[in-house]
């Protein structure tokens, strides 16, 4: 009996460009669970993280290019590297984080942007720091808020040379004569409320007055007679007469009866306030310094 013998069955060829892998490696697909998740981590991200995460790979996008855009060039990224394990910049925990310390930056930013600076502005004392560290426009309200005139395109080490002299005028006048000015008109103001309390208690109101005229000329307008509690600071040497409003500066004119209806700016106004009303400061000051209390009234020294 002759046994017959089958033929070998061919090998299979195996091309070169063909690509071994095991029977146990799962295809190579994406898993779409893993893309939804990859989408849900980019659109936690804000616009300057997805524009940092595109430069980051070195991915092209437009300039005015909005969330969406951003996040769509990201994940067409993802797909076309979906080999490569997608590793987001920032983890989804730092980039809540990063959303709640800009949105508290934001709130710090916007309460410092309402709070007025008047105090700042109007504050007579305010050191030489605090000066230079102030903006044209607080230099501006700083000089406006004294009635300081300013020139139209004065540049800023114009304007710090104001606000400086006008402060070393400020602190002349608080730490100069008008310290005993001071004290001298609360002297004054106790020996009068003396003067008055001895009348009061020692003598009878019942009788005539003696030593005072009961003629009275209707006629003739009383001088002013200067009381301790009035503001005289304008009659003080060193006072700067351009802090005073045109308005202030029109009532002071004519308290001293000094005709003003010629003047037709505050130059001029500033010109007669100088001219009249600062030779009689000195006389002035002097005259409250020599007032005398006596049981008939005031009467000049």
């Amino acid at each position: 009996m002759v046994r017959q013998v089958r033929p070998p069955k061919p090998t299979p060829t195996i091309s070169a460009s063909a690509t071994l892998r095991d029977d146990n490696d799962p295809p190579n697909t994406l898993d779409q669970n893993a893309t939804s998740a990859i989408d849900l981590t980019l659109g936690l991200m804000t616009v300057p993280q997805l524009r940092q995460h595109l430069r980051t790979h070195s991915i092209r996008f437009p300039s005015r290019a909005r969330k969406a855009e951003l996040v769509r060039l990201a994940a067409e990224h993802r797909r076309q590297t979906s080999d490569v394990e997608f590793e987001p910049d920032l983890s989804i925990d730092s980039l809540e984080t990063t959303l709640n310390q800009s949105a508290a930056e934001q709130t710090t930013l916007n309460e410092q942007a309402s709070r007025p600076t008047t105090t700042t502005l109007t504050s007579p004392a305010a050191s030489a720091q605090d000066v230079e560290e102030m903006t044209i426009a607080q230099l501006r309200g700083y000089l406006q808020a004294f009635a300081i005139a300013v020139p139209s395109r004065a540049r800023k080490p114009r304007l710090l040379q104001l606000v400086k002299e006008h402060q070393a005028k400020s602190s002349d006048i608080q730490t100069g004569d008008l310290t005993t000015l001071s004290a001298q008109l609360s002297e004054l103001s106790i020996e009068e409320d003396k003067a008055i309390a001895d009348s009061t208690t020692g003598d009878s109101t019942d009788g005539p007055i003696t030593g005072v005229s009961t003629e009275v000329d209707t006629n003739t307008p009383l001088p002013n007679i200067p009381n301790p509690t009035d503001d005289i600071s304008y009659l003080h040497p060193s006072f700067n007469p351009d802090c005073l409003t045109i308005p202030k500066l029109r009532n002071l004119l004519a308290a001293h009866e000094v005709n003003y209806t010629k003047a037709k700016n505050k130059s001029e106004l500033i010109e007669l306030f100088e001219s009249n009303i600062v030779p009689k400061a000195v006389a002035t000051i002097q005259a409250i310094g020599n007032i005398e209390k006596t049981d008939e009234g005031i009467v000049d020294a």
